[in-house]
């Protein structure tokens, strides 16, 4: 006795089935699509989010962007092309009637929101991303915030925290977290800012933050004129530094793990909203050795539309730590609060400034993904007419991790340790008094070497002694 097995229906079945041919046009038979109070469009994905936002009067705040840019791209042939042409006419006639209507309301809504410059101004928005140098350059841009505006270069007040780092000029454009609603773009603070750049004498305003880079679709949707800073830096290198920041300020305590796949997946998203938006873009390339006149700050004057005469003198800011001292920060990252992570971070960043360098990243990990970061290269420079291939070329290739011979051996604290307690000693008891029972065994050597001596700790006590007795005093 045979099994009669059903086969699976093929593509052409899957279209022409009579109950999916012109599916959605008997759907909305006897409707008015301008009746409908939301249209959007999945070619348009992004700008239908801020139709939707605007529809629903709600702010949506920072999303996911793989999660809503994310496509499969199917090729089908040009015989099915040409059979679903014919037979979905009604429907593709809709979606272009659907499609109409899309375009007059998103219009509508620029209209309505948009903020733009006077004609002789020029606003300038530094996005960032993320780990290419964003806390040198405001650092810079900070300290030299007086002589910038003598020369029509505006670029507004922010804080700076212990170690010289800080978000920038993110609160002129985005309202923060608060416990009713999450950080979004804020229309009137936009609003103010860009009243302010043309009432003032100056010819141009800059705003930096890498906290930007999370709101790119409401910056380039709502102020169409301005021009957008964008660094792109090797992934590897990106990855690295990324896992540094990590450790040193969110308290992570993972080892670092070398991911299987690496893209510049910062670029990408820059490559897919401007496909949506046509922003006006600035792109460099994070690497010394394309810096314009050889410095990061340099370049970036180098980029701007206003050009300043202004020294660039460099400092390091937010410079990765040495292997022993990320070590030790990742062990203290798993008990002691935020406040002791503090003051340890601002030793450490001192400690590591006199030590080798050193990277988790191997050249055969380089070998391995060299040929692939290229192919990435080439699809994304054609994608974007502001990216230069044989610039993108020259991040690949120049890329060389930082190995030295101790990296590759057992780490020895014991001299962090010693400056530690000679820079801070009660940081280090406090240490101590944080550190829980469970982590000792596999961190014995860290907390052998922590451990006080009894000259230690009496030094201590005359130390509290001599202060009490300076305060009674």
């Amino acid at each position: 006795m045979y099994k009669h097995i059903e086969s699976k229906p093929s593509f052409k079945d899957f279209y022409s089935h009579p109950n999916r041919v012109n599916l959605y046009s008997k759907l909305f038979t006897n409707m008015k699509l301008d009746s409908i109070g939301l249209i959007a469009i999945d070619t348009c994905v992004v700008k239908s989010l801020l139709l939707a936002e605007d529809w629903l009067d709600i702010e949506i705040g920072r999303f996911r962007y793989e999660a809503i840019t994310a496509r499969v791209n199917v090729d089908i042939s040009a015989d099915d092309f040409n059979n679903i042409t014919a037979l979905h006419a009604a429907d593709i006639a809709l979606f272009n009637e659907a499609k109409k209507i899309f375009v007059a309301r998103w219009e509508q809504l620029i209209n309505k929101k948009q903020c733009i410059t006077h004609k002789n101004k020029k606003l300038v928005i530094h996005v960032g991303p993320p780990k290419t140098g964003t806390s040198a350059i405001q650092y810079w841009f900070k300290k030299n915030r007086e002589s910038l505006i003598s020369e029509g270069i505006l670029y507004p007040e922010h804080n700076l925290d212990g170690n010289n780092i800080s978000s920038g000029n993110v609160d002129c454009l985005i309202t923060n977290r608060t416990e009713s609603e999450s950080a979004h773009y804020d229309h009137s603070k936009a609003r103010k800012v860009m009243q302010e750049l043309n009432d003032s004498t100056a010819d141009m305003l800059l705003l930096s933050s890498e906290h930007f880079f999370y709101y790119l679709p409401w910056l380039f949707a709502y102020l169409p004129n301005a021009e957008f800073i964008f660094y792109v830096r090797h992934p590897l290198s990106a990855l690295e530094s990324g896992y540094h920041q990590q450790v040193k300020r969110h308290k992570y305590t993972r080892p670092f793990a070398m991911p299987s796949k690496i893209s510049f997946q910062q670029l990408d998203i820059l490559t897919k909203m401007a496909k949506e938006f046509s922003p006006k873009l600035l792109i460099s390339y994070f690497d010394e050795k394309l810096f314009h006149n050889g410095s990061l700050i340099n370049d970036f004057l180098h980029l701007l539309p206003k050009k300043s005469n202004i020294t660039a003198n460099v400092e390091r800011i937010n410079s990765q730590y040495c292997h022993e001292a990320i070590e030790l920060m990742r062990f203290c990252n798993h008990f002691a609060s935020n406040d002791l992570l503090a003051r340890l971070d601002k030793f450490l960043q001192e400690y590591s400034q006199s030590q080798p360098s050193f990277s988790y990243i191997t050249k055969t990990d380089v070998n391995n993904f060299s040929s692939d970061m290229q192919h990435q290269a080439k699809l994304l420079a054609k994608q974007v007419p502001q990216l230069r291939l044989e610039k993108m070329m020259q991040i690949i290739t120049n890329y060389a991790p930082r190995e030295n011979e101790a990296q590759h051996e057992e780490l020895d604290f014991s001299d962090i340790i010693a400056k530690l307690k000679s820079k801070d000693l009660l940081l280090v008891k406090k240490l101590i008094d944080e550190i829980d029972n469970k982590y000792i065994s596999e961190h014995f050597s860290i907390v052998e070497l922590l451990a006080l001596t009894i000259k230690e700790k009496l030094l201590l006590k005359a130390r509290k002694v001599f202060f009490l007795a300076f305060k009674s005093s």
